[in-house]
């Protein structure tokens, strides 16, 4: 029975490793035949017809690049290899289907890859924002092991970073959330991958506004004091104590107190308040024309009224 246990758990290892080994060999035949352009620790590899937008992405992406070098006082030292892929299909050939239909990119710590797809013109133009952010997680994972930071702080860091800011859009997206007790607890971002794409869309906006909550209240050095303090204390709530004095409960309560205050009032702009505002202002315009109208014939008539 015994030496059956082992034969089997044998098979299991031997198995895993011909998975590995099969899914490092596809990346690799994939990207025979590939163009790579090089900056320095970074390499794109892509299609011959795509390296001029690949040249272009890796000149946009420089200045952006060394601020992340400055907030980490770290350069990479090995390097950073990003597949560019030009239509969906790539994308889910490239990252193995692994990612949810909404991402546009995707970080592979341990191998140090990421997959990033450019099918449209929305996404090109999104495209150096999105690089950063999935580079910022290997920085991250440079400093931290994964399970070190939580998904809210280690997706808004990686939004901050790479210079996204919250569009009105996103604001009305967490003022609705308010409005319907909807707002996504911090702790429960660890599902993040199995959201659907409006929840998701919550999700991001919420983590970098936590992001920007902190960096407004404590600075930007308490904020890698903070990321250093998670390498060195296994609960947030001490590297949270440690780094600004109290806990991440508190953090939490403090932060939603400042959404409320500065989001709430946005919940006017979503489209279905916006139809209902339209329409009463209609009305109101309305009623006040046919009271003009009828106070002007009334005296129409009492200026032709004749003398009796």
């Amino acid at each position: 029975m015994l030496i059956n246990l082992i034969l089997l758990k044998q098979v299991r290892i031997i198995k895993l490793i011909f998975f590995i080994f099969i899914i490092l060999g596809s990346l690799h035949y994939q990207a025979y035949g590939k163009k790579k352009i090089s900056y320095d620790y970074c390499e794109i590899i892509c299609n011959e017809e795509d390296s001029v937008l690949a040249q272009k992405l890796l000149k946009q992406i420089q200045r952006p690049l060394e601020r992340i070098e400055d907030f980490f006082n770290h350069k990479p030292g090995s390097m950073i290899t990003i597949y560019l892929t030009t239509s969906e299909r790539e994308y889910k050939k490239y990252s193995l289907g692994e990612t949810p239909d909404w991402s546009q990119a995707v970080a592979y710590i341990q191998k140090r890859l990421i997959v990033l797809k450019l099918s449209s013109a929305e996404e090109i133009k999104k495209s150096p924002q999105i690089l950063l952010h999935e580079l910022t997680h290997i920085f991250v994972s440079d400093r931290l092991p994964p399970e070190r930071i939580p998904v809210w702080l280690n997706e808004g860091l990686a939004d901050y970073l790479s210079g996204d800011e919250l569009s009105l859009d996103d604001k009305v997206v967490i003022a609705n959330a308010l409005a319907a007790k909807k707002i996504i607890s911090l702790v429960d971002f660890d599902s993040l991958v199995y959201f659907e794409q409006p929840q998701a869309k919550l999700a991001y906006a919420q983590a970098l506004s936590a992001v920007q909550y902190f960096v407004r209240m404590h600075g930007i050095a308490k904020l890698q004091k903070l990321i250093q303090n998670l390498g060195n204390y296994r609960s947030i709530n001490d590297a949270f104590e440690a780094t600004v004095g109290y806990d991440f409960i508190d953090f939490e309560i403090n932060w939603y107190q400042d959404l409320y205050k500065r989001y709430r009032w946005l919940a006017i702009l979503n489209l279905d308040n916006i139809i209902w505002i339209i329409i009463c202002m209609l009305a109101i315009s309305a009623i006040i024309a046919v009271r003009f109208r009828n106070r002007k014939r009334l005296k129409d008539w009492e200026d032709n009224e004749p003398d009796i």
